[in-house]
């Protein structure tokens, strides 16, 4: 049976017309088309008890469990007979003439929209959580970031500290054999680089010197020194890359440290001018750098 509701046709059982009859979802006004003819609800003698019933119900309609939703179809051409309908289910063509009502879509309205709330709520609630869940993501990956630049400081200052500190070592002996050698001045600790025998210098303080970087313990002190330089620069360009500009001053600070670090290791490892230049380069390298130093910790806490 086709049934003709709300601009469309639905194709449906006897029972299921029956069951929105008694939700007064159909009215006797409803148009049905039965054997090849139009027919309007009301017309049909055994449909009477049911509108009856619902016309005479005081309390809200009743609300059908079994009843299936209308399965809409616009394409349906063909029509249907009453083969397979019982005689209960069977209609009449016998017309039988009612006032008219107006069928009353509100309620199926209302479980549309209902429908679209809650889908529109569902999808509002997931990009919430998208949302929520990108936003602690990228402080999750700041907070990262902030570590592994905190990280970055502490190896170069430790790195440039210990460096600087073997830098010195070397440099403070260089410049007592170099003083020594000229003043002839014996001490423990220079005389296997100073003297030639028990009681004679020699006379170039360059050969003093050259005999101390030949030393063999001597060397491993300068081999240490320049793989620890390779390891700050390694640390310096990888910080380069991660320092946020809100710690620029930290950078340009440790970048300070950098250079005074640099020079004390050209003064270990490469010696030069008079031994009172070299005497007072060592030393103005060395007060500089403890100075930065100082500076490098407070931008570091």
């Amino acid at each position: 049976m086709l049934v003709f509701f709300n601009g469309k046709k639905f194709e449906m059982d006897p029972q299921v017309v029956i069951g929105y009859i008694k939700e007064g979802r159909f009215t006797r006004d409803t148009e049905v088309e039965f054997k090849g003819k139009i027919h309007k609800l009301g017309e049909f003698k055994n449909l009477k008890v049911y509108f009856e019933e619902y016309e005479n119900s005081i309390s809200a309609p009743p609300i059908l469990k079994d009843v299936p939703p209308i399965r809409e179809d616009e394409e349906i051409e063909k029509t249907r007979d009453n083969e397979g309908v019982n005689d209960s289910t069977s209609f009449s063509s016998s017309p039988e003439d009612d006032s008219s009502r107006k069928f009353d879509v509100e309620g199926f309205m209302n479980r549309e929209k209902a429908k679209k709330r809650r889908v529109f709520a569902a999808l509002s609630w997931f990009l919430a959580l998208v949302l929520c869940c990108g936003v602690g993501f990228g402080i999750f990956e700041l907070f990262a970031h902030f570590k592994k630049e905190k990280e970055l400081y502490n190896t170069a200052f430790t790195l440039m500290l210990d460096g600087e500190t073997e830098a010195e070592a070397c440099c403070t002996l260089i410049n007592k054999v170099w003083y020594n050698t000229i003043h002839e001045k014996r001490d423990p600790e220079t005389d296997k680089y100073t003297m030639i025998s028990e009681s004679l210098f020699y006379s170039d303080f360059n050969s003093a010197v050259h005999r101390l970087q030949r030393d063999e313990s001597f060397k491993q002190r300068l081999e240490k020194i320049e793989e620890n330089q390779t390891q700050v620069a390694e640390v310096m360009k990888t910080l380069q890359k991660h320092t946020m500009k809100r710690n620029q001053e930290c950078f340009d600070s440790i970048m300070k440290q950098y250079t005074i670090y640099s020079k004390m290791i050209g003064l270990a490892e490469n010696p030069s001018g008079t031994v009172l230049d070299y005497g007072k380069s060592f030393n103005d390298a060395d007060k500089e750098f403890a100075d930065n130093l100082q500076l490098l910790k407070l931008y570091m806490d």
